[in-house]
């Protein structure tokens, strides 16, 4: 085993603890950025399924994971109010097994988060930090990483409208996307409020709040990103989102005070205002129009059907990928405990437009996208560990 540095012995001193420490200080040398441009380019993009929102995207020597959340937390400790009775830590350990297990020759190079609830972001920076690579997303995430000990530099905070070369022949843009949360409801309000952190939040030995009105606020809403790897044989072309709020497609996502009025609302005084300047429409029309193609191969979403109607109106995939309806409760180990409802509204409307719908049916799965299309590819080995209760 590696010794720790004098500085992150330096670190385990402060009052967050050891625990911590540990985790920053055990991470991967960092990776050097992939941008060769001579390198070969892929003959295919290879996705996997990592399990609510996560996916492992491979390109040639690059590589990235979206989201990444596996830990599980503690249901009980997590209120419907955006508060929590307990602080956790990320399973960091779980982190580096799956991630062993998924790429032998170290990495990811790119950890890229859509949005900052605990769903989500939780395990974001032990990807980064066990894999060396960067980290990007809100600046929400960026302040929770740097908490739990990732380098400041490592760590892009985004508002939207960026690209970024992941590495070579992989680039991504940044799309700004409104969170869920039905405006009818407080709750719905509360939900979808663009909040984020100022600074980096307060860790103790016992971890960090998951509460998504504590440590873990949305960040703003979003992000969606759109990929586009220059294969062999031609551009492939992956939107990637987390989330969506047909409400808030043509309508800008305000700052909401009011939501949070009432002897019944969580304290938000810790947090600031991050709403967004564009909606979610024309951010997509933005990225769409700087890649200069209206047509997609894949589109990992969210399978609302008003949402799925208006992204569609603007971009057309071959393929869409339902994701975010597995239980994200179950010890990750268990797996997925029930299929996609491929006999649904959403099935119905897709065969109707003459696009695909390609559910992952278990953690671990894992598909190849190319100029032709996106097919099967069986599962990772990793798919053994998966047990039944």
């Amino acid at each position: 085993m590696r010794g720790i540095s004098a500085a992150c012995r330096q670190r385990a001193a402060i009052p967050f603890g050891l625990l911590v420490a540990t985790l920053a200080c055990s991470e991967s040398p960092q990776r050097e950025p992939t941008a060769n441009p001579s390198a070969a380019q892929p003959e295919r993009v290879e996705l996997t399924w990592l399990s609510v929102t996560g996916w492992l995207l491979e390109a040639g020597a690059t590589s990235v994971v979206l989201d990444g959340y596996v830990t599980r937390l503690d249901r009980s400790t997590l209120l419907d109010d955006g508060t929590s009775t307990a602080r956790a830590l990320p399973d960091s350990a779980a982190v580096r097994e799956i991630r062993d297990g998924l790429l032998a020759e170290g990495g990811p190079d790119w950890v890229l988060v859509g949005h900052t609830h605990w769903d989500h972001a939780w395990d974001a920076p032990s990807w980064a930090l066990v894999g060396g690579g960067r980290l990007a997303g809100a600046p929400t995430v960026c302040h929770v990483a740097e908490a739990l000990g990732l380098d400041h530099g490592r760590c892009m905070g985004l508002e939207g409208g960026e690209q970024i070369e992941l590495g070579p022949h992989v680039s991504v843009r940044a799309v700004r996307w409104h969170h869920s949360g039905d405006g009818a409801e407080i709750a719905g309000r509360r939900l979808r409020a663009p909040l984020g952190l100022p600074a980096p939040p307060t860790v103790t030995d016992e971890g960090l709040r998951p509460g998504f009105l504590e440590d873990f606020p949305n960040g703003g809403g979003g992000m969606a990103y759109l990929f586009t790897v220059e294969t062999r044989r031609g551009p492939v072309r992956i939107l990637w989102s987390n989330s969506g709020n047909p409400q808030l497609w043509e309508d800008r996502l305000e700052a909401d005070p009011e939501a949070f009025v009432g002897v019944d609302a969580p304290p938000i005084d810790h947090l600031v205002w991050t709403a967004p300047t564009s909606t979610t429409r024309e951010a997509l029309q933005a990225a769409v129009g700087a890649e200069g193609a209206d047509t997609i191969n894949v589109w990992i979403g969210f399978g609302n059907v008003a949402h799925v109607d208006q992204v569609l109106s603007m971009v057309r995939p071959k393929v869409l990928v339902p994701h975010h309806w597995d239980d994200f409760w179950r010890n990750f180990w268990l797996g997925a405990n029930r299929s996609y409802p491929s006999e649904g509204s959403l099935a119905r409307y897709l065969s109707d437009a003459g696009i695909t719908l390609l559910p992952p049916v278990q953690y671990f799965d894992r598909f190849e996208v190319d100029v032709d299309g996106m097919r099967r590819a069986g599962a990772h080995a990793l798919a053994g560990r998966i047990r039944e209760e």
